[in-house]
């Protein structure tokens, strides 16, 4: 996949949380993905973590909306996405941001790796 193609994927996940649409959100991932999220939290290891224990803490701040900041940087096989939006905290919506988010694809163009930087 080229850089746009690795940017549009980095889009698609954050209209698909957003959306609630967790089968293909689960699409963009490898098998063996990792999620660190936020970066020092225990990972999500592996695409069955994924689609529970993951999907259950984005589950709990739905109803949210993420949206990117500026243009997706990608280099090689990596990309940095700034996002902004809102989630749902004590059943009230929050903004939240600046989120920087690392991701990594593997030869199937797939996430591999996505480490979220935020406080």
């Amino acid at each position: 996949m080229d850089d746009g193609g690795l940017a549009k994927a980095i889009e698609a996940h954050c209209l698909l949380l957003s959306d609630g649409n967790k089968k293909d959100w689960l699409a963009l991932w490898s098998d063996d993905a990792v999620i660190e999220d936020p970066i020092g939290a225990p990972p999500y290891v592996g695409k069955a973590s994924l689609a529970t224990a993951f999907w259950d803490f984005i589950q709990n701040l739905s109803p949210m909306s993420l949206r990117l900041d500026r243009a997706v940087i990608v280099r090689g096989n990596e990309g940095v996405a700034i996002i902004f939006g809102t989630l749902t905290v004590d059943g009230k919506l929050a903004p939240i941001g600046p989120i920087v988010d690392h991701f990594l694809f593997d030869e199937n163009d797939k996430i591999i790796r996505m480490r979220a930087f935020w406080n």
